[in-house]
């Protein structure tokens, strides 16, 4: 039992190049399970063929992303103007403008070639993705559902992707279902990218597994109640309650909370209660065999993620100036409309 949802009749591997397989299948109908040269593969990658209105690669990248990426830059000097040569340049995907050079990127070419930068690229903007929605509090809203549909840390980051972050608070708040340019309502990928494990995106991820005399137990019901009364947001979203099912290896979705939140997990009707700690990978193994016990593996703990500093760059001034003109945060595809 796979934890995420088939992408184009695709399912991949819950983790974090799951992930990355899986939303550029929805992005271009690449298939990165196959060789780059296959038949599947080569559209993206070609100049000729790029996507609609200009959007290039696996993952439809416009001339704005790949800027804020450092792979790209516009023969006009940097302004704030929305009318300015500037903004109008880096945003009409003709690519007139120079590539950086930026890991050896020297042409639109260069980075159509094959999936590596285009890798890197998209590993760039899960990062930046998964740091502001951690500013914008998102990540208290992880496990609940808003209209049917769980807010998961992998769902939000797409959906950042799609529209930018702002946009996910907006879903999450019920203000909004922002749609891309082609009607895509940012729900639909917030569902479809659920439960994979980003990794790094944050440095704390809660593992349960449940076992019966040794051996790992599939199909058995695991409640996981979440309660954050300090937060920001705690009115609107109070506690927080799911039931997962075990899959084969006796695992459920990897757990993501608040910093601090306490979690309440429940199998047979016997409960354990842990707290998520900050910046911390948790393991729990459950025992179900006589009553319930909990054995816990901590790794040790990683260096945090240094939060991004506002107004440190020309960029990062012109993205929190498009944040006040426009109902949007920092999207990786920048108003992309496929």
């Amino acid at each position: 039992m796979s934890f995420v949802k088939a992408v184009k009749g695709n399912t991949y591997p819950d983790d974090r190049e799951g992930f990355l397989y899986a939303l550029s299948r929805r992005e271009s109908s690449s298939d990165l399970n196959l060789p780059d040269h296959h038949q599947t593969n080569l559209k993206p990658q070609r100049v000729h063929s790029q996507g609609h209105r200009g959007y290039i690669g696996y993952f439809q990248f416009g001339e704005a992303a790949l800027y804020d990426a450092g792979y790209f830059t516009v023969p006009h000097p940097f302004s704030l103007a929305k009318n300015s040569p500037f903004q109008m340049a880096i945003t009409n995907n003709d690519w007139t403008g120079t590539w950086t050079g930026k890991n050896g990127v020297r042409s639109k070419n260069d980075f159509l070639e094959g999936r590596k930068h285009q890798i890197d690229a998209m590993n760039f903007f899960i990062q930046r993705h998964c740091s502001v929605l951690r500013n914008l509090n998102i990540n208290e809203f992880y496990g609940k559902k808003v209209n049917g549909i769980e807010l998961t840390e992998s769902g939000c980051c797409a959906g950042a992707h799609l529209v930018g972050a702002k946009h996910v608070l907006d879903f999450a708040l019920g203000i909004a279902n922002e749609t891309d340019g082609n009607k895509t309502p940012i729900s639909h990928y917030i569902d479809l990218f659920a439960h994979y494990n980003l990794g790094t995106c944050c440095q704390r991820k809660i593992y349960i597994r449940v076992k019966k005399d040794g051996k790992p137990v599939s199909g058995k019901s695991v409640i996981v109640e979440s309660d954050y009364p300090k937060g920001k947001y705690y009115k609107q979203i109070g506690k927080i309650t799911n039931t997962y099912t075990t899959n084969e290896e006796g695992r459920i979705p990897v757990i993501v909370r608040h910093p601090g939140a306490k979690i309440k997990i429940s199998v047979d009707g016997i409960s354990k209660e842990l707290i998520q700690e900050s910046n911390q990978v948790q393991r729990y193994e459950i025992d179900i065999s006589n009553g319930i016990s909990i054995k816990a593996t901590l790794d040790r703990p990683s260096t945090p993620e240094p939060k991004p500093q506002p107004n440190k760059t020309p960029q990062e001034i012109r993205n929190a100036s498009n944040q006040s003109q426009q109902p949007s945060y920092g999207g990786g595809r920048h108003t992309k409309t496929h």
